[in-house]
């Protein structure tokens, strides 16, 4: 589910279709026009802040971008071979980043409908994805490497949390110590806190 920016229109997966619920309503209002002949479940949303973009991740691996004001499709891209996990914009909305049951992580640019690179170092699914582009961990001097960089921080079930400069791209880091699979980050005044299956974690 993702809501938006005024929180009277929420977007939801229901098998194929992706629909818009008003809120204030109780009631459909209309849903994303996609492929005719696509019969693929979603398995993953992510709706943009300043471009009225929503970012449809479907079990086969294929990405499909919607304009979420007119609902009508804008982009479709299938670069992984399995099911999308999850899916994030960069600040600006013209490039998306995608991760797969595949254990990759693919960067599209959203002008030109195509792959930018992808990301291998992870050994199990990607369970969430992160961009940031402010420096992380700001008031913490062990991690001044990262200060105006512009990073995607990316969880799975490796137990591993990678830190990628997305203008190399290149892994800049690895965070350990999880005993299981990492299964949700997030940031919270600064500071990066992690979900694993037995614990949670803050890492700053």
């Amino acid at each position: 589910i993702e809501f938006g920016p005024e929180g009277k229109i929420c977007y939801v997966g229901a098998n194929e279709e992706v629909l818009a619920i008003n809120i204030i309503e109780g009631k459909v209002a209309g849903k994303m026009e996609g492929p005719l002949d696509f019969q693929e479940q979603v398995s993953h949303l992510a709706l943009g802040k300043k471009r009225s973009l929503l970012a449809v991740g479907y079990n086969d691996g294929t990405v499909i971008i919607y304009d979420s004001s007119t609902r009508k499709q804008l982009h479709k891209v299938s670069f992984h071979s399995t099911a999308i996990t999850s899916l994030v914009f960069d600040t600006d909305e013209y490039i998306l980043f995608s991760g797969s049951k595949d254990t990759s992580i693919i960067a599209y640019d959203l002008i030109s409908s195509s792959s930018l690179y992808k990301l291998t170092r992870h050994k199990d699914i990607i369970t969430k994805l992160c961009y940031y582009n402010q420096g992380f961990f700001s008031s913490d001097p062990a991690y001044s490497k990262y200060q105006g960089l512009t990073v995607l921080i990316s969880a799975s079930k490796d137990s591993l949390i990678r830190v990628w400069d997305t203008k190399g791209p290149y892994s800049i880091d690895t965070l350990l110590g999880f005993a299981g699979s990492v299964t949700n980050i997030l940031f919270a005044d600064e500071c990066l806190l992690a979900l694993s299956e037995n614990e949670t974690m803050k890492i700053s």
